[in-house]
């Protein structure tokens, strides 16, 4: 864990995904560790109110309806819930935009939370050991590409589902767990130093050849209008 916290805080690791770990997996997870007890859900709705249907949007339109009960595993559903009165039957039920979830994520995130929807969730404790042996249902649902790991927890924060936060910290730590620095970039799809370099002078002469480009074709067409014969004057 320290050599892994080392990687990712050096100052020449400047890739997004390297930044996004040292940002959400490091400081989550600590954050989750040292959190008091809860259950799963906020306020327990009652059994009518429950089953009431609200509708999320994805940031590409897609349209997702969730119980109120399903809803409340993200607490920050279930404030807005509690906020603007989704709960109650007489209010006009306005679509909620979730502008930093794709449909893809929010996808994944409803079978997560119908998975999970009558089971409760204690946070660990600060001396808890973390575990990285998953049950045949969530390693089924957790092997996927690292990127859509890191799409996925990036909904997770946002939407605040712990449950489904801390798994996913888990799942990326036992994936660097006794790995050198260079096996945990391998693992996690990281550029090396050289790479990223490379990419950047790739990029600052791509930009510089696009300029070269455009100062060409002006001074041609300002070579093309020099050149023009004048327009022959009429007595």
């Amino acid at each position: 864990m320290d050599l892994c916290a080392k990687l990712l805080a050096r100052d020449d690791v400047r890739g997004i995904k390297a930044r996004a770990i040292g940002l959400q997996f490091f400081g989550g997870y600590l954050k989750l560790t040292n959190a008091r007890k809860r259950t799963m859900t906020t306020d327990e709705p009652s059994s009518s109110i429950s089953q009431e249907l609200i509708t999320v949007v994805s940031s590409d339109g897609k349209d997702f309806e969730l119980t109120v009960e399903l809803a409340q595993q993200s607490e920050t559903l279930a404030k807005l819930i509690a906020n603007f009165d989704y709960h109650l039957k007489d209010v006009k039920k306005e679509p909620i935009p979730l502008g930093n979830i794709a449909s893809a994520q929010m996808e994944k995130v409803c079978v997560w939370l119908k998975h999970h929807q009558n089971k409760k969730w204690t946070p660990p404790g600060k001396s808890d050991v973390p575990s990285y042996s998953f049950d045949k249902w969530t390693n089924a649902y957790l092997t996927i590409p690292n990127s859509e790991l890191f799409e996925l927890m990036s909904a997770a924060n946002y939407l605040n589902i712990q449950h489904l936060y801390e798994t996913l910290c888990r799942r990326i730590a036992s994936k660097i767990a006794g790995k050198t620095s260079s096996e945990m970039r391998q693992a996690l799809n990281l550029k090396s130093d050289e790479e990223i370099k490379a990419a950047e002078i790739d990029e600052e002469e791509e930009e510089e050849k696009e300029e070269d480009d455009e100062s060409s074709s002006e001074d041609q067409e300002m070579s093309d209008i020099s050149l023009s014969p004048e327009p022959p004057i009429n007595d």
